[in-house]
């Protein structure tokens, strides 16, 4: 996906008035469009062509979903 598809995709994820769960990397695109969502971490080593790499998965969820 683009940055545009990432951040077309928070606006439409904001605009959801259900419980919502996005999981994915630690990127700042989504740290700043869903700043005011709960977040949980987990830093993680996965393999890669490259060999194993470090990396900080996440998930954002909504107000109506982390009441």
């Amino acid at each position: 996906m683009t940055d545009w598809e990432h951040e077309q995709l928070c606006a439409c994820l904001r605009n959801l008035r259900g419980k919502v769960v996005l999981s994915g990397y630690e990127n700042g695109l989504y740290r700043n469009a869903l700043g005011d969502w709960t977040t949980r971490s987990h830093s993680t080593v996965g393999g890669s062509n490259r060999g194993s790499v470090r990396r900080t998965e996440v998930v954002w969820m909504n107000r109506a979903c982390a009441a």
